[in-house]
Parts: C-alpha cells; sequence; structure tokens
C-alpha cells in the first residue's frame, strides 16, 4: 500500500518548522547521503544530523550573500515561469514520508502532475547550462527525492541567471532555461536504498551517544 504524503505544520522558514524537518532527510541534502569519494560529505551530514537528534535543535547553517539572492529572487523566477507557461504554481508545505523518514521542500505544484526545482545561478552556470543541456547530478538526486515523495510525474528544472557582479549580465533570451525531468525510478530506488542505509547508521550513532 502506498504511503501517504504528510506535510508540515508551522509555516515555511520559522524555526518550528526547522524542528519539524530535523527527523528527515531532505530532497536537497540526499547528495550528501549518496556521497563518494572520501565520504566527508556524508560523515559531516551524519553528524549534524545526530547533534540535531540528541539536542532536538536545528543546526544554524551559514547562508552567503549569494544564497541569500537567490532566496530573494525565487518569487520573481516563479513569476517568470508561470508567465512563460501560462500557469499558476501552487506553493507546498514541507512533504515528508514518514516510515523512511525522508522529505522535501518544492518551489511550487504545477498541474497536479508536476513541480518545479528553481535555481537562481551566475550567469557563467547558465552559460554552461545551454552549452551541454546537462543538469548537475547533485539537482537531479534532489528533483527525482521530491517527486518520490509528493508522488508526481515531472519536475521542470527552472535555471534563471538575473546577473551578477562576478560573471555579468545575459542578454534576456538566454536568463531563463526550463528543462522537463521525468521520474527516474532508478535513481529514485537507489535513493531509498541510501537513505535507508543512512537511517540505520544515523540510529547507531544515537544509541551509542544518546542517555
Amino acid at each position: 500500500m502506498m504511503e501517504i504524503t504528510k506535510f508540515a505544520v508551522a509555516e515555511q522558514g520559522t524555526e518550528e518548522w526547522l524542528v519539524e524537518r530535523i527527523p528527515y532527510v531532505t530532497a536537497s541534502d540526499v547528495a550528501k547521503v549518496m556521497a563518494g569519494g572520501s565520504g566527508a560529505s556524508r560523515r559531516n551530514y551524519l553528524t549534524r544530523k545526530l547533534c540535531e537528534c540528541l539536542s532536538g535543535q536545528p543546526t544554524k547553517t551559514y547562508k552567503s550573500a549569494k544564497m541569500q539572492d537567490g532566496n530573494d529572487r525565487e518569487a520573481t523566477a516563479r513569476g517568470i515561469y508561470e508567465k512563460i507557461k501560462n500557469c499558476t504554481v501552487k506553493q507546498l508545505p514541507f512533504a515528508y514520508l514518514e516510515s523512511e523518514q525522508i522529505g522535501a521542500s518544492t518551489d511550487g505544484e504545477v498541474d497536479g502532475d508536476g513541480i518545479i526545482e528553481i535555481k537562481n545561478v551566475m550567469s557563467s552556470e547558465q552559460v554552461d547550462l545551454l552549452s551541454t543541456g546537462k543538469i548537475k547530478s547533485t539537482y537531479l538526486k534532489q528533483m527525482n527525492t521530491q517527486m518520490y515523495v509528493l508522488k508526481k510525474k515531472w519536475c521542470d528544472f527552472v535555471s534563471v541567471a538575473l546577473g551578477d557582479e562576478e560573471s555579468g549580465e545575459l542578454p534576456d533570451r538566454l536568463k531563463v532555461k526550463i528543462i522537463r525531468v521525468y521520474r527516474d525510478e532508478e535513481l529514485i530506488l537507489k535513493i531509498r536504498k541510501e537513505v535507508a542505509f543512512f537511517h540505520h547508521d544515523l540510529q547507531e550513532l544515537i544509541k551509542k551517544f544518546g542517555d
């Protein structure tokens, strides 16, 4: 039987909302859970979740000026997408699957079957996307996690480059690139397995270091 997607009660961005998210691996962090190499990214994220679970307090993460700028531009980017697609984007609360302890925040729901993921990027990153047509694997993992949690068929990747001091401003026709991404069931299965392994490791640490 398919598990029902649940939604956070607290208002997005509040302290209560951050606390509500503590038990869950979020879509934006799935790439850390699946990271290879030396394993530092996974280990650091595992330690962060351990600290949150033991203290009951969310970790205060650093937000750079570029990150804040991206957040500030999100509403503008959403409006651009609505105009291009002639649609209305519905904003949703944090969604999660309780049994798998996996959750996702999306930048909006479209027409019932789809969602959008907005990335406000530097002009240099936009040029890379326009040149290759390839979306970063980190973003693909994030979007597939969102589609799995929210039970959606597709996600529109919306890359918006409104200009920056470092790499300049592109002409209007190059500022927005929309790529539709459909569910990758094979990738979703890998994500679910890695998240399950992660939670197993997290519970072992909680048993070891908890009261």
